[in-house]
Order: structure tokens, then sequence, then C-alpha cells
């Protein structure tokens, strides 16, 4: 499916009144699938497949500090909570109640992740 049909579904899913637009390997949101095709000057006849999608996660990796992360001028727990930012089944690491959603409460989201999962996972992309 193309781009731009995965924007309309999207739009025509909320309006039918889903409390979410989030699809794809990633659950990008509608608003977030937007910005990074105009950010990434995607084509939106451009098929919505995996190698997409990786890359279009991978712009919002470094949108949250993949390189500072990984040059070590952040630490991990600012790193898992900028990502708890743009995934919100992600716990946000930092403040109070840290394994819970950066969203909790919405009464759409939790952490579906452990904190421990979380730095494990991140851990994979730098030696600590």
């Amino acid at each position: 499916m193309p781009v731009n049909d995965v924007l309309a579904w999207q739009q025509d899913f909320v309006q039918k009144g889903s409390p979410s637009s989030a699809v794809g390997r990633y659950q990008f949101i509608d608003s977030t699938l937007r910005g990074l095709v105009d950010q990434l000057h995607i084509d939106v006849n451009t098929p919505f497949n995996q190698q997409l999608q990786d890359t279009l996660a991978t712009a919002l990796l470094e949108r949250r500090g993949l390189r500072d992360y990984v040059d070590q001028k952040i630490s991990r727990e600012e790193f898992a909570h900028n990502l708890s930012k743009e995934w919100a089944a992600l716990p946000r690491v930092i403040g109070d109640n840290p394994d819970h959603s950066y969203y909790a409460g919405d009464g759409l989201n939790k952490a579906r992740l452990s904190v421990n999962e979380i730095f494990s996972s991140i851990g994979t992309v730098r030696e600590e």
C-alpha cells in the first residue's frame, strides 16, 4: 500500500471513532508519519513496506538522540527517556513511576517493556 493510502486510511480510521491512528511495525501515528514524509521528502506513492518503515524508525531514533547516545554525550537513561516520548509502549525510565509510559494516564497507552528490557535493547548499539 502506498504511503498516501496509509495516510488516508489513518484519517478515515480516526474519523470513524478510533482513539489511535497507529499503523505499521513501529506504530506510526498520522501526525508522525506525515511529518516524516515531509522531513525526508518521501514520495507519497512509495510503498509503506518494511524497508520504508525501518527508514522512518531510524529517523525517529536519530531525532531522539541516537547519535548522542552512541557518542556517549547522553546516558542510557536519557536516551531511553527520549525514546519513551516517541513510543508510548516504552517506560519513561526517568522521574516518578519510571516503569510507566510517558503517556500513562491518557486512557490509551501503557508501558509494555520493563526498564531493564529497554536498557538491554539500547545497550546493543553502544558498549557500556
